[in-house]
């Protein structure tokens, strides 16, 4: 019978039948001994029986009384018992709910737990507790007191057991702790697993990169190290760094970022790190060039990249130094010898444009003159002749002033060609409409258009500039009508601000623009090039087949014009 079927039962009976159990047998028992004995002692004494009913009475009376504080007794204690008894049932209750409590708290974990309270012989085991005792687990670690015994014996509170040895063992690293209760008394006893394989796989894998990494580090053949950012000293050089900069691996860790640099060149580095500016761990960063010295003193000129790491605690820097001397050295050279190109090809330019104007006065002053002189003779010979010459005669001064005609047409679109003289006398927008309009009867099926666009149209550029804007269009305008077979040609001419670009773009069959730029002999886009570049102009021509081609020359206008 449990505790509730008695607490039931004690209800339906009231509280004093279980104390009249126990004081009726007392007060009959008590009763029938002092009817007995008087009865007893006035048969043997002869005393009355008034005497005799008188111990009677006496006798009822303290059984009666002594039956009542029994009674009392009894049930006072019994009231005790009980309230001890539903003491110690909340007390196991909650004991048995703080258990199912731990319990899921343990089986939630990852590690083996195990716990055992001193007034308890059974343990607590978590899912992972269960499967290592229920397991292979080594020799003598079957049991609570087993494993416990097996931490304590270790001196150090903690054990590290193998339970699965094997190529890739399961360790568990146990350490046992004591469960204090009120007043810092021990109440039990507490033993944590923690199974340390995948710290081991970690530790592995971070050897092994570190491993890589130092193998990267050490053999790259630029020249790399680390520093402290808070001292700038060297706290790890790679072999190319030391046969690099003369030094050894011993000597180069003795020294700081200001040792390798010339004098001059400290105070920037100085000023750098004064104003280093805040970075994220991994950020590459590039430095640009900066100036180092060997040991023997040469001059190095190195391009600097570097990248923020934690070097055993430390904020550093990862460096890796390329030399760029020769290439910077190779760089001005190429920057001098363009500007000497550039400088030619504006000399050269000048030399074209005057040759032009001379043979343009010479054609225009003297053989253009003379065709004329003659042409207007052979007219006043026919007028004097009539019609009275032979007519041998006649023909043959018909014959030579079509011929003298068509030389003076010729001459007269050869000066056209050598130099427009509206470009001289009214700038490079009138000289480029004077082009559009002499092209436009040349190509029935062509449509030749001038675009003009700007607020800067009617200022007036160098000549040279002009001159160079006017030929690389006249000849980009004849290569697109005669042979890119387009049917809109536009010409467009852009002034705003200190840009002025020159445009020819046609709808025509195009072509690959890398074939013709390696074509060996391509005299127009050769030419086109040396007139941009004789005036610091850039020429771009983009084409590609089937959809026409652009030819593009830019100017900017000098800064203090």
């Amino acid at each position: 019978m449990n505790y509730s079927q008695m607490e039931m039962k004690w209800a339906r009976r009231g509280r004093w039948k279980p104390v009249l159990r126990i004081v009726g047998p007392y007060a009959a028992l008590a009763t029938l001994w002092i009817l007995v004995s008087d009865t007893v002692l006035a048969l043997s004494t002869g005393v009355g029986w008034n005497v005799i009913l008188s111990s009677v009475l006496k006798g009822m009376t303290f059984i009666a009384v002594t039956s009542a504080l029994l009674a009392c007794l009894v049930r006072r204690t019994m009231d005790r018992a009980q309230m001890k008894f539903q003491k110690e049932r909340r007390l196991r209750r909650e004991i048995a709910h703080s258990r199912a409590l731990l319990k899921c708290m343990f089986d939630s974990l990852p590690d083996v737990v195990l716990a055992r309270f001193d007034h308890d012989a059974q343990s607590i085991y978590n899912t992972s507790a269960e499967g290592f005792l229920s397991g292979p687990a080594p020799s003598g670690i079957e049991s609570f007191e087993a494993l416990s015994r097996h931490v304590r014996d270790s001196g150090t509170e903690r054990a590290r057991i193998c339970v699965f040895p094997s190529k890739d063992p399961l360790d568990f690293d146990f350490k046992r702790h004591d469960i204090l209760g009120q007043a810092g008394r021990k109440i039990g006893e507490l033993i944590i697993g923690h199974s340390v394989r995948e710290e081991r796989r970690a530790h592995r894998a971070k050897t092994d990169t570190e491993s890589r990494y130092r193998v990267l580090f050490q053999r790259n053949p630029h020249p790399m190290w680390v520093f402290r950012l808070s001292d700038q000293r060297f706290v790890a050089v790679n072999l190319a760094a030391c046969t690099h900069y003369g030094y050894t691996e011993r000597e180069f860790l003795a020294r700081s970022l200001f040792d390798i640099r010339p004098p001059k060149e400290k105070d920037r580095l100085a000023e750098h790190f004064l104003n280093y500016p805040s970075s994220v761990p991994g950020e590459i960063r590039q430095a640009g060039v900066w100036t180092h010295i060997h040991r023997s003193g040469r001059i190095m000129e190195v391009e600097i990249t570097s990248s923020e790491i934690d070097f055993d605690g430390d904020i550093a820097r990862l460096v890796l130094a390329r030399e760029v001397t020769q290439e910077r050295r190779a760089a001005l050279k190429l920057v001098r010898y363009q500007s000497r190109l550039s400088e030619l090809a504006r000399q050269l330019l000048n030399k074209e444009r005057d040759a032009a104007q001379r043979l343009s006065r010479t054609l225009h002053d003297g053989v253009g003159h003379d065709l004329v002189r003659a042409l207007m003779l052979l007219d006043a010979q026919a007028t004097v002749m009539g019609g009275t010459g032979r007519a041998p005669t006649q023909q043959l001064i018909h014959d030579v002033q079509t011929l003298l005609r068509s030389s003076l047409s010729a001459v007269r679109d050869m000066l056209s060609e050598l130099r427009s003289s509206v470009l001289d006398e009214r700038g490079l927008p009138a000289a480029l409409e004077e082009l559009t309009q002499r092209w436009a009867p040349q190509s029935n099926l062509v449509d030749v258009l001038l675009e003009l666009e700007g607020d800067r149209l009617q200022q007036r550029l160098p000549s040279e500039v002009e001159f160079a804007f006017y030929m690389v269009a006249r000849e980009a305008l004849a290569n697109a009508v005669q042979h890119a077979k387009p049917s809109l040609v536009r010409l467009c001419l852009t002034a705003v601000a200190d840009m002025v670009t020159v445009a020819v773009i046609d709808d025509g069959v195009g072509m690959d623009v890398e074939v013709v730029g390696a074509r060996s002999g391509h005299v127009g886009l050769q030419s086109m090039i040396e007139s941009a570049e004789g005036v610091g102009a850039k020429l771009n021509m983009k084409s590609s087949l089937g959809e026409g081609t652009s030819v593009t020359i830019r100017w900017t206008r000098p800064s203090h014009g």
